[in-house]
């Protein structure tokens, strides 16, 4: 089974293709603006240098959120669009999931099991959400949240934690918190390589993942004024 995954939720555009129990291909472009000029042409390269065809995909996954508003509805458009062409299924992954996956898979049995992912929103604020790891499994211990650096230190105290996603270096943990909290790299790079892999290994049920966009800010669009006369 191939899956395609796409993540426009960054500052980068990126796609990958996994088939066969391993990443076949991963591509990502730095970028803030212009996804939907970039995006189709990337598939059309990844596809091009794998001796693959559009035929061949049985499965999209596309990051949900949250991100560039922007960004988001690109991603999700195309995923859409290509489940609609190519009759295949479309899977959903929260950039939250896609983090907290990453950084699930560099931990030891003896890191703590508490695990906050903290994004970069881009404002003065982080998103953050927080996890739990359970024999080897990865589950949502709390929902999506928009915090100040504050917030997100009192969560700290009490408890061991693991902190992950590109907001985590940016948190100023003091000498206690440092001894309690290990902070894993952020992997974004595999993210959408990830996304790929848990399109194809949902993709032989018939359920579809949410393709809801996930904002946890109101996005910033400034609409035109409608003029008169």
């Amino acid at each position: 089974m191939l899956g395609l995954g796409i993540d426009t939720t960054g500052s980068s555009c990126a796609v990958a293709l996994w088939a066969d129990d391993k990443l076949e291909y991963s591509l990502a472009k730095n970028m803030n603006r212009g996804y939907a000029e970039v995006l189709m042409p990337m598939v059309d390269q990844a596809l091009l240098e794998t001796g693959l065809a559009y035929k061949n995909i049985d499965v999209v996954g596309v990051a949900t959120g949250p991100g560039s508003f922007t960004g988001l509805r690109v991603g999700l458009s195309a995923a859409r669009g290509l489940s609609i062409g190519l009759n295949c299924n479309v899977h959903g992954v929260t950039t939250f999931y896609a983090a907290a996956l990453a950084c699930a898979r560099e931990v030891t049995s003896n890191d703590p099991s508490n695990l906050w992912v903290i994004l970069n929103s881009g404002r003065s604020n982080f998103f953050l959400q927080k996890f739990k790891l359970r024999s080897g499994s990865l589950e949502d211990a709390g929902e999506p949240v928009s915090a100040d650096e504050s917030f997100i230190l009192r969560n700290l105290v009490g408890s061991r934690s693991i902190i992950t996603g590109d907001g985590s270096v940016q948190i100023r943990l003091n000498n206690q918190l440092k001894k309690k909290v290990k902070i894993i790299p952020d992997c974004r790079k595999s993210y959408v390589g990830l996304i790929a892999e848990l399109a194809v290994r949902k993709g032989s049920s018939k359920s579809q993942g949410s393709l809801n966009a996930l904002y946890i800010n109101a996005p910033q669009v400034n609409l035109a004024r409608k003029q008169v006369g």
